[in-house]
């Protein structure tokens, strides 16, 4: 529904420069659809002359809409890994700093792990995660215990 507002107000400027941020558009459904239906209005939204906007997600997929259109650019935040010998638990520090590209850090699990978080949990997330690299995000082709 936000989408769909935003995407009207956009109309509404008939040509008039508007600007449109997303944080994680299609998020609350299935990946497959939240996948489908967030690329398209993105795509849309890169044929608008007029309009700018931002979009933050964690789509991988859409990341292809710069190799189509010229008027896209992929950015990330990335994190700093810190020095071992720090006093801090922590393994990353946020920079909240732009660089042009795609995020290829993979943390989310490091992060768990400085967070305290339960070992068994973190354990069964890297079973997941290597379930899902070899068989997709389909629960029918997979085979978690």
């Amino acid at each position: 529904m936000r989408a769909a507002a935003l995407l009207k107000r956009a109309e509404q400027a008939q040509g008039k420069p508007a600007l449109l941020i997303f944080d994680e558009m299609f998020s609350g459904t299935t990946p497959y659809e939240g996948v489908s239906c967030a690329y398209s209005v993105a795509q849309y939204i890169a044929q608008q002359p007029s309009v700018l906007s931002c979009i933050a997600t964690h789509f991988m997929y859409l990341t292809q809409l710069a190799r189509k259109y010229s008027s896209v650019e992929n950015k990330c935040v990335r994190l700093e890994p810190v020095d071992a010998s720090s006093v801090d638990i922590r393994r990353y520090m946020r920079t909240y700093v732009v660089h042009s590209g795609i995020s290829d850090q993979h943390v989310a699990l490091d992060m768990l792990e400085d967070e305290g978080v339960a070992n068994s949990i973190i354990s069964s997330a890297h079973e997941v995660l290597k379930n899902i690299e070899e068989h997709g995000l389909d629960p029918k082709k997979g085979s978690l215990q």
